[in-house]
C-alpha cells in the first residue's frame, strides 16, 4: 500500500468539498434524521468556505492518497477559537479527520491520527485536542486507544439540530 499525506492547496478546494460531502454521508447520514447531514453540508462545506479555510493562516489541510488516490483529509487548526478550558494553552485542534468508508480499516485514519500528533509536535504544541459527535462510538474508541482523554462536551449545531460533542485531548 503507498500511502502519503500531503498539504491541501486552494486548488484542492473542490477535492475537499467532495471528500467532504461523501464522508461525511458515509459517516453520519444513516444515525441521523433524513436531510440533516445534508442541510449542515450545505450551510458549512461549500467552495467558498473550503477555500477560505485553506487561505486562513491559522487553518492547514490535509490529503490523504493511496497509490495517488484521494481516500481521506483532515484539517489542523490553530487558534482556539471557542474552548475556553485550554484557553492559555500550547494546544492545536485536529478536526475534520475523514476516511472513505472503503478505505477504513486499512490504518489510513491512524497514518492520519500520527501524521497529525508528529506535526503538530515538530511545531511546538504541547496539546492536540478535537471533538467528536458523542453517538460516534467508533470514533471515540479511536482517539481513545490514541490516548485521548475526554476533558468536557460542548453543544454543536448540525443542521437543524443541535447535537453533543465530547472533546477529547492528548499531551504531545
Amino acid at each position: 500500500m503507498n500511502v502519503k499525506i500531503r498539504q491541501a492547496k486552494v486548488a484542492d478546494t473542490k477535492l475537499i468539498v467532495k471528500l467532504s460531502w461523501q464522508t461525511m454521508l458515509e459517516t453520519f447520514d444513516k444515525d441521523n434524521a433524513p436531510g440533516v447531514v445534508e442541510a449542515y453540508l450545505e450551510e458549512n462545506i461549500t467552495e467558498e468556505i473550503i477555500e477560505n479555510e485553506i487561505s486562513n493562516l491559522n487553518s492547514s489541510f490535509f490529503i490523504t492518497e493511496k497509490d495517488s488516490l484521494p481516500v481521506g483529509f483532515f484539517k489542523l487548526r490553530k487558534d482556539n477559537y471557542h474552548e475556553n478550558e485550554l484557553a492559555g494553552e500550547n494546544s492545536i485542534e485536529l478536526q475534520r479527520i475523514y476516511v472513505l468508508e472503503a478505505e477504513k480499516g486499512k490504518k489510513i485514519g491512524s497514518l492520519q491520527m500520527d501524521y497529525s500528533i508528529n506535526l503538530a509536535r515538530k511545531e511546538g504544541f504541547e496539546i492536540l485536542w478535537l471533538g467528536v459527535w458523542e453517538k460516534n462510538l467508533k470514533a471515540i474508541e479511536f482517539y481513545e486507544k490514541k490516548g485521548f482523554q475526554k476533558f468536557n462536551t460542548h453543544p454543536f449545531p448540525f443542521g437543524d439540530e443541535i447535537q453533543t460533542d465530547v472533546m477529547m485531548k492528548k499531551n504531545i
